[in-house]
C-alpha cells in the first residue's frame, strides 16, 4: 500500500518502523459526499475505523457543530497491531483554518494503547460552522507530535502579514510580535487587560500595530505597560474593516504578552477598584439611562436593610438591599444586590455588611449590579435573629401594619399547619400559595404564605407529588404584610417541612381533658393542642370521613361533657373503640368541653371492638368498667381475659 506522508514531518527510526502515521482525507480523495462509515482503512500497519455519529448524514469525518450543523459524534478505533502507540493527533479544519487537537482526552480506557484495538469518542470543537477531520496522526514508540515552530515578527512584518489577508481575516497561524509600546491605554482591573500599539521604534509612533485587549505579564505577574516598554505579544493576526472609521484595522486580538524589558521609573501598579458607599453608588447608577450600565466596575459597601429573595439552596444566592445604615430596614435609599452569590454559601441576615464588586445598572429606575450570581463578601455577619411566632402572633402584628402590602420592617418565622393550598406547588417557579393555621384543621385565623419558596421536599417528596397537604406542619420565614385587610406572609418567603414539635402536644386522658377546658373561657380556646385518648361512648352516624361523638375513659359511660365535633376520621368510630382525638380544646358552655374539627384515630388492638358478640356473649358493667362475658370467660374492654 502507498504510503501517505504525515502533515508533520515523517521520521525514521531503527527497522525502519515509522515514527508516526498519518491518514490523510484529502490525500484519500474523500470528499463532502462520501461518507467513511465503518470502513477500515490500513495504513502502514495502523487500521483507521471511524463511525459517523447515529443520526448524521454528514460523511463520518465530520464532527458536531453548532444551530443546524449538529452531526453527532464520532466513533473512531485505531488498531496498531502489535506497535506501541504513544498518542493520536487530530488535524481539523474549520472556517478554512487548521487546528490540532491532542486526544488524549478523549480517550475511554487505559490511555497505554499497547496492542488490541483501542477505541477513541471524540465530539465537537465549539463554534462557528463545522469541523471537518483533515487528518488522524499516530505516533508510535515514544514519539510525539513535532512542536509547532512560531514565526517571530518585527511590527513592520506584521503590518504587512495582515494587510495581505482577507477582509474580516485572521491568520490561520499564531505568530509572535515583538516592538516597543507606544500608546498604552489605562490598564483595565476589570478585565485584567490592557489595549495599546506597538513599533519598530520608541521614537516612531507612525506606524504602528494594535494588540487589542492584550494581558502583558512579566514573570507571573500581571502588569500594566507604559511608553517605551518592549513587548512580545502572541496570538493571531487580524484584519477588520471599521464601519465608524471606514478603514481596515490591523491588530492581534486579545494577545497573550510578555513584558521583556521596561522603561524605568514608571508606574506599575495595577489600578485598584473604587470602592463607593451606598450613596455614590446610586448617585453614579442614577446617571445612567435605564437600562444602562457604568463601563467601570466598582466595589460597593453596605448593611443588608432589606431581602427581597432569601437564600436560595438550588442556587447558592439571594436578592436583598444595602444601606448606609446599619440599622436600616426597607429599599429606600437602597442598592440592591440582584441574584448575589455570598461567600459564606448561607443566609445574609438584616444589618450584615456586605462588599460587592460589579458594574452598576439602572433597571427601571432601581440601581443595581450588572448581571447574577455576582460573587458577595459577607464583612460583618449579622446579629439579626428572626422572632418565632404562632400564626395568631402573626396574624396580630400583620393587621396592625399600615397600607395595604406595605412589609414589616422586620422579617419573622411563623410556625403553622397547611390548612388550604390555594395555588399549588410549581417546579417552574418553586414555589406555592396556601394558608397556614395554628392548629391542625382549623379554619379560622389563616395566614396566607403568598408564592412560598419551597425549599425542600418532606418525608412525602411533596415537590415530586405536588401541593402540600393539611398534615403538613411548617415554618415559614417572610415578612408580614396586610392585603385586603388579610393577613399574610409575602413572596419570598422560605418554607421548611418539619415535624410537629412534641412539646406543642398535650397528651391527656378525656378526664384531664375536660378539666384543662373547663379553666378557658366561655368559647375560649386552648393556646396548645391537646391530644386526648378515650373511649367513644356516643356515636352519630359516619359520614364521608367526618363524625361527631362523645368520649369517655369508660366506653360504659353516658356522660356527654366531652364532644368530638365534626372529627375528620378514615373509618367509623362506633361505641366501645378507644380513639386518639388531637385539636384545641373549647370550653362550649361551662359544662361541656369539645374539639371541633379535630383530627381522630382509632388505635387498633385497643377496644371492645376485639370482642366477637355471639348469642353466648353478653356485656357486664362492674363497679362502673365494661366486660365481655362469653363461654364462661370475662373479658376486659382490651379483650384481654381477666377470668
Amino acid at each position: 500500500m502507498k504510503k501517505i506522508l504525515s502533515l508533520f514531518a515523517a521520521v525514521l527510526f531503527a527497522g525502519s518502523m515509522m515514527a508516526e502515521v498519518t491518514l490523510d482525507y484529502s490525500a484519500k480523495g474523500y470528499d463532502n459526499n462520501t461518507p467513511l462509515d465503518g470502513v477500515a482503512v490500513e495504513e502502514s500497519g495502523v487500521t483507521f475505523t471511524l463511525d459517523k455519529g447515529t443520526g448524521s448524514t454528514k460523511p463520518a469525518y465530520y464532527t458536531a457543530g453548532t444551530g443546524a450543523r449538529t452531526y453527532g459524534g464520532n466513533t473512531l478505533t485505531v488498531d496498531a497491531g502489535e506497535l506501541t502507540m504513544t498518542s493520536i493527533v487530530f488535524t481539523f479544519t474549520q472556517n478554512n483554518k487548521d487546528y490540532t487537537v491532542d486526544a488524549g482526552s478523549y480517550v475511554k480506557d487505559d490511555k497505554t494503547w499497547t496492542g488490541s484495538a483501542k477505541k477513541v469518542v471524540f465530539t465537537t470543537e465549539t463554534g462557528s460552522g463545522h469541523n471537518r477531520i483533515k487528518a488522524i496522526t499516530v505516533f508510535l514508540d515514544g514519539e510525539g507530535p513535532t512542536p509547532v515552530v512560531y514565526d517571530t515578527l518585527t511590527v513592520a512584518q506584521a503590518i504587512e502579514a495582515t494587510q495581505a489577508l482577507d477582509s474580516a481575516a485572521s491568520s490561520k497561524q499564531e505568530v509572535y510580535v515583538e516592538g516597543y509600546v507606544v500608546y498604552a491605554d489605562p490598564f483595565s482591573p476589570t478585565y485584567s487587560n490592557q489595549t495599546f500599539f506597538m513599533s519598530d521604534d520608541p521614537a516612531v509612533k507612525d506606524s504602528t500595530f494594535e494588540a487589542y485587549g492584550a494581558s502583558p505579564k512579566m514573570g507571573d505577574a500581571i502588569m500594566p505597560v507604559a511608553d517605551g516598554d518592549k513587548v512580545r505579544a502572541f496570538g493571531f493576526l487580524k484584519k477588520y474593516y471599521d464601519k465608524n472609521k471606514k478603514a481596515f484595522q490591523l491588530e492581534l486580538a486579545n494577545p497573550k504578552v510578555e513584558v521583556l524589558d521596561t522603561v524605568p521609573g514608571a508606574d506599575r501598579r495595577i489600578p485598584e477598584t473604587p470602592t463607593l458607599t451606598v450613596a455614590e453608588a446610586l448617585e453614579i447608577g442614577g446617571k445612567q439611562a435605564s437600562g444602562g450600565v457604568t463601563a467601570e466596575e466598582y466595589k460597593i459597601e453596605g448593611y443588608v436593610s432589606y431581602i427581597d429573595a432569601f437564600f436560595s439552596e438550588d442556587f447558592k444566592n439571594e436578592t436583598f438591599y444595602i444601606s448606609d445604615d446599619k440599622n436600616g430596614r426597607g429599599k429606600e435609599n437602597a442598592f440592591e444586590i440582584y441574584r448575589g452569590k455570598p461567600n459564606t454559601e448561607a443566609e445574609v441576615g438584616l444589618g450584615a455588611k456586605v462588599s460587592i464588586k460589579c458594574k452598576i445598572k439602572n433597571y427601571n429606575g432601581i440601581i443595581e449590579n450588572d448581571g447574577s450570581n455576582v460573587p458577595c463578601e459577607v464583612v460583618e455577619a449579622s446579629t439579626f435573629v428572626p422572632q418565632m411566632l404562632t400564626v395568631d402572633e402573626a396574624v396580630e402584628i400583620a393587621l396592625t401594619v399600615s397600607g395595604n402590602n406595605v412589609p414589616t420592617p422586620d422579617y419573622y418565622v411563623v410556625k403553622g399547619y397547611v390548612n388550604n393550598v390555594t395555588s399549588a406547588y410549581t417546579s417552574k417557579y418553586n414555589n406555592a400559595t396556601f394558608t397556614m393555621a395554628q392548629f391542625p384543621n382549623e379554619t379560622e385565623g389563616a395566614l396566607k404564605a403568598y408564592q412560598a419558596n419551597i425549599l425542600k421536599a418532606d418525608s412525602n417528596n411533596v415537590k415530586t407529588v405536588g401541593a402540600p397537604s393539611s398534615e403538613l406542619y411548617v415554618y415559614v420565614m417572610g415578612y408580614l404584610t396586610k392585603y385586603n385587610s388579610a393577613a399574610q406572609i409575602v413572596k419570598g418567603s422560605h418554607v421548611a417541612f418539619v415535624e410537629v414539635p412534641k412539646e406543642d402536644t398535650i397528651h391527656v386522658n378525656v378526664a384531664e381533658a375536660i378539666a384543662a377546658g373547663l379553666e378557658l373561657p366561655i368559647e375560649g380556646k386552648s393556646e396548645k393542642v391537646y391530644a386526648v385518648t378515650g373511649f367513644v361512648n356516643i356515636a352519630d352516624p359516619f359520614d364521608s370521613g367526618i363524625q361527631t361523638f362523645n368520649m369517655a375513659d369508660d366506653a360504659t359511660s353516658a356522660d356527654e361533657n366531652f364532644l368530638a365535633l365534626d372529627a375528620e376520621i378514615e373509618v367509623e368510630a362506633t361505641v366501645g373503640k378507644k380513639v386518639e382525638l388531637v385539636g384545641r380544646l373549647q370550653n362550649t358552655d361551662g359544662v361541656t368541653v369539645m374539639i371541633e374539627n379535630g383530627k381522630a384515630r382509632i388505635i387498633p388492638g385497643e377496644g371492645i371492638e376485639n370482642i366477637v358478640l355471639t348469642e353466648k356473649a353478653q356485656k357486664v358493667a362492674v363497679d362502673g368498667q365494661l366486660f365481655i362475658i362469653r363461654d364462661g370467660k370475662m373479658y376486659n374492654a382490651q379483650g384481654a381475659q381477666v377470668r
